[in-house]
């Protein structure tokens, strides 16, 4: 009974805390996608605590605030970069490697990248002929 009791305590004292314990299903690449960003550690692929604690980080990284569209920001455009475009945007030299992979930098990134491809294409607009 003493564990049923302990259980409710904690339940209880998260729910003060404005916390909620939920079931959540991960891929196999999401956490090694936590692993490489350094929210988990390698050797804690297999541990429920460390995982459920790395997507505690990453949640904390992301605010609530970023992920809704903001109504009064039309002009706003959301983008979801592949992985391996973003690479490629550190390959070119648009993302230094140093830079974390945050929104802010993936924004100067590509907003860069996009402006020299824009700039190249009214010099040589036959390199960026539409196939048809």
């Amino acid at each position: 009974m003493a564990d049923a009791a302990e259980r409710m305590r904690a339940s209880r004292k998260r729910r003060r805390d404005g916390l909620r314990c939920i079931p959540l299903e991960i891929r196999d690449d999401e956490i090694e996608a936590l692993v490489k960003a350094g929210l988990l550690a390698s050797d804690a692929r297999t541990d429920r605590t460390a995982i459920a604690a790395a997507i505690g980080k990453l949640l904390d990284q992301l605010p609530p605030g970023r992920w809704t569209q903001l109504a009064d920001r039309p002009e706003l455009v959301s983008l979801n970069l592949a992985p391996e475009f973003i690479e490629h945007l550190a390959t070119l030299g648009w993302l230094p490697a140093a830079t974390p992979r945050d929104n802010q930098a993936l924004r100067t990134g590509f907003v860069g990248f996009v402006s020299c491809a824009s700039n190249l294409s009214r010099r040589a607009p036959n390199l960026f002929r539409a196939y048809r």
